[in-house]
């Protein structure tokens, strides 16, 4: 029936990433999550409206990144102040310091080198010594 998840939808629903933290060097908690060992890092800057364990459930979400994890190792985060990662006074909100978000989850996920997806933030293009390719998709 239209509308009602598939088999592999619902068995989506139980194979959650699961979610952890990394601090960065600023001192704030980021949330992140990493799905799958495929061949090619990929970090997702998904902007100001997420939450990293909501999303998960969430079947567009699904569907876009279930088809990822044979080609890639996905991560994902929330970026500070948004999500499940610290909340900070709005000087520490700039959109520049999305930079020390993005470094500090691919530095503790062991990525040195990743292909970036993002959302909205076009400052992320100033740290190139750490992507593959770079795309703006906002």
């Amino acid at each position: 029936m239209h509308g009602e998840p598939t088999l592999a939808e619902d068995a989506l629903v139980t194979d959650h990433p699961e979610t952890r933290y990394t601090t960065t060097v600023d001192g704030v908690h980021v949330a992140y999550r990493v799905f799958d060992d495929g061949p090619i890092d990929v970090l997702f800057v998904l902007g100001w409206v997420t939450h990293v364990e909501r999303m998960w459930d969430e079947p567009n979400y699904r569907r876009f990144f279930t088809p990822l994890r044979s080609l890639a190792r996905a991560m994902m985060f929330d970026e500070r102040g948004v999500g499940l990662s610290d909340r900070v006074p709005e000087d520490r909100l700039s959109s520049l310091k999305v930079r020390m978000d993005a470094r500090g989850v691919m530095d503790a996920t062991g990525s040195e080198r990743a292909l970036f997806e993002d959302a909205d933030e076009p400052e992320l293009k100033g740290i190139p010594d750490r992507w593959r390719l770079y795309r703006l998709a906002g």
